[in-house]
C-alpha cells in the first residue's frame, strides 16, 4: 500500500495513517496520524484541518477500527477508495 502511495500521488500529498512515521519514511509522503478520538467528526475536522489528500486505512489493526474507520463510515461523500490491497484501503479525500 505505502509503494502504491509512493507511485500514485504527487511529492507533496498529505497522508493520514496509523503508522505515520512507516508511510513517510516509505513514500516520502507528509504524513500524520489521526486523533484517537472516539467522535467522528473530530476526526474529520483533524482530516480537513491539515489538508490531508488521502487517508490509509488499515481494518485489522484496533486504532483504525476503533477511531479512523467509523469517521470514514460517517462521511462517505468525503473518501473516495482508491486503492486496496488486503484488509488496507487507500481513500482520497473529497473536497
Amino acid at each position: 500500500v505505502i509503494r502504491w502511495v509512493k507511485e500514485n500521488t504527487p511529492p507533496d500529498a498529505v497522508v493520514v495513517s496509523e503508522r505515520p512515521p512507516w508511510v513517510y519514511l516509505l513514500s516520502g509522503r507528509k504524513t500524520f496520524g489521526f486523533p484517537w478520538v472516539p467522535r467522528p467528526e473530530e476526526v474529520i475536522g483533524f482530516i480537513r484541518e491539515i489538508g490531508a489528500n488521502y487517508v490509509i486505512a488499515t481494518p485489522v489493526t484496533y486504532l483504525t477500527g476503533r477511531y479512523l474507520l467509523p469517521a470514514i463510515k460517517s462521511r462517505p461523500d468525503m473518501f473516495e477508495e482508491v486503492y486496496r490491497k488486503g484488509g488496507n484501503i487507500v481513500y482520497r479525500v473529497v473536497r
